[in-house]
């Protein structure tokens, strides 16, 4: 699809729908002063990096049909670049329909304040770790900036992670957990699975009688009461 996509811009035909994005100039560097704390920018970003492996992707897949492979042969020669591409174009698709549909929808105003810093979050750590995507935009003393603003954005989503995780609406049943629950006994949940677990049903664990043969249990001792002393 992205390639067809590419090979319709070559021939004058407009792209539709998720890769217009493939009508885009090549994004410049950005300059040191970019503000990493602004979503549309990070958004950009992640067209940016959606466009440029697109057509990087399309002359593979074109220098492969010029040795007369198949199809099928040319597919398979950039299946890895393919799988990258289609991570790319999928990425940004989502941050942007993301964005848009915290701005369409979402009418309460301190809720599309701590949603849209989740979609700045994931998409900064997106930038960071792929940091090689976007060689020639951006500058090696940037990926310090970025980093900044991904702790900046978890100190301001901290205080509101019980209420974030507590509205996805997951039951103790879904979670299948001990922690999170709702009714705040915690410890007493634990215990009362490390109970049920197999391993502590005997009173010797598991392994013992192989393990009895090389651990120094005089040594064991003694370091247990020299601490128990201190």
């Amino acid at each position: 699809f992205l390639i067809k996509s590419v090979r319709q811009v070559y021939n004058n035909i407009e792209p539709k729908g998720s890769v217009r994005y493939l009508l885009d100039d090549k994004m410049l560097p950005l300059p040191l002063n970019f503000n990493f704390r602004n979503v549309n920018g990070l958004i950009h970003l992640l067209k940016s990096r959606a466009r440029n492996v697109a057509y990087r992707l399309e002359e593979r897949f074109a220098k492969e049909e010029k040795k007369g492979k198949t199809f099928d042969e040319c597919t398979n020669a950039v299946s890895i670049y393919s799988y990258k591409s289609a991570k790319c174009h999928s990425a940004y698709v989502m941050a942007r329909n993301n964005n848009e549909a915290l701005n369409e929808y979402v009418n309460d105003p301190a809720c599309r304040k701590i949603l849209t810093l989740l979609l700045e979050l994931q998409s900064l750590i997106q930038i960071y770790e792929n940091l090689g995507d976007w060689i020639g935009i951006l500058h090696e003393s940037q990926s310090e900036q970025i980093f900044d603003a991904i702790n900046e954005c978890l100190e301001e989503i901290r205080p509101n992670i019980i209420a974030l995780t507590d509205a996805f609406a997951y039951d103790d049943y879904q979670l299948n957990s001990t922690l999170g629950r709702y009714d705040g006994k915690v410890y007493e949940a634990i215990y009362k699975v490390a109970k049920r677990s197999p391993l502590n049903r005997n009173s010797q664990m598991v392994g013992w009688n192989h393990l009895k043969e090389v651990i120094d249990l005089g040594f064991l001792k003694t370091g247990i009461g020299q601490r128990c002393v201190a």
